[in-house]
Formats: structure tokens, C-alpha cells, sequence
């Protein structure tokens, strides 16, 4: 009689033991599904951000020509625009000063005339930066002319 509450007892143990494994594996595999789910979200939410940053960034606008016209008083600017898909406008800046607003409206018109009087010798200093949603892009290098 005590054989077999020996060999239940054995048996109740080992069923115990095979609970218990079985309790901690289903555990685990819980956690690292669920860590799983998570790194899946945080590398969507930050490719979200990163196309946010993409959509957001402004290519510097490129100064092809500047002309300084004695007859007509005129600075022409001539530029290849800025690439960036959006852009809604140009600011240009004449020798350091503050950038004047230059608004486009149709994409290939790449002109841009600012009035001012002007003698022949001056030396002007031009920079030229793009708009999209009232975003700046980085000022392009100093693109100087003489009037002639």
C-alpha cells in the first residue's frame, strides 16, 4: 500500500514539475511576442517621422546668372529653383540685408527682378533661400555682380 502513494506522489511531482516548465515557456513566448509587436510599432512610428523630416526639408535654391543693369536701374537674378517639391516662394537677400519675400507662380519662371537704384562700379552681394510652409531653406553662397 505504501508503493503505490510513493509512485503518486512521484507522478504528482513530476506532473508539477512538466506544469511548471510549461507555465514559465508560455510566459516567455508572451514577452517576446509582445517585445516583438512593440519594436514593430516603434519602427513604423519612426519612419514616420523620418518621411515627416524628408517631406520637410528644403533643398538650397541654386543662382545661375545675377545681372546688374545700369540702364534699367534692375538686379536680375536667374535660378535653377530648388528641387524640392512644394516650394512656394524665394526670398532673396542683397548684400547681408534682410531677405525680400519673391513669390513664383508657375514653376518655370526662374526670374527675378529687384528694383533698385544702382550706379555703374557698385558691387552687390545676392543670396537666395527657398519657402515651403513657412519653412526656410539654408541661404545659398554669396553670388556677387558689378554694374557695368
Amino acid at each position: 500500500m505504501f508503493t503505490k502513494n510513493k509512485k503518486a506522489q512521484g507522478a504528482l511531482e513530476y506532473l508539477l514539475i512538466i506544469g511548471g516548465a510549461m507555465l514559465i515557456a508560455v510566459i516567455a513566448i508572451v514577452i517576446i511576442t509582445g517585445l516583438g509587436r512593440s519594436n514593430t510599432e516603434t519602427v513604423g512610428e519612426n519612419q514616420e517621422g523620418y518621411q515627416q523630416l524628408v517631406d520637410n526639408q528644403i533643398v538650397t535654391p541654386i543662382i545661375n546668372d545675377v545681372e546688374c543693369l545700369d540702364a534699367t536701374n534692375n538686379i536680375v537674378v536667374y535660378t535653377a529653383g530648388s528641387p524640392t517639391t512644394g516650394v512656394s516662394g524665394y526670398m532673396i537677400s542683397l548684400d547681408g540685408n534682410a531677405f525680400v519675400g519673391f513669390t513664383t507662380k508657375e514653376p518655370d519662371q526662374r526670374r527675378m527682378t529687384l528694383q533698385k537704384a544702382i550706379s555703374v562700379g557698385d558691387k552687390y552681394s545676392i543670396r537666395l533661400i527657398a519657402i515651403k510652409n513657412n519653412l526656410r531653406s539654408t541661404p545659398t553662397l554669396s553670388f556677387d555682380c558689378v554694374v557695368k
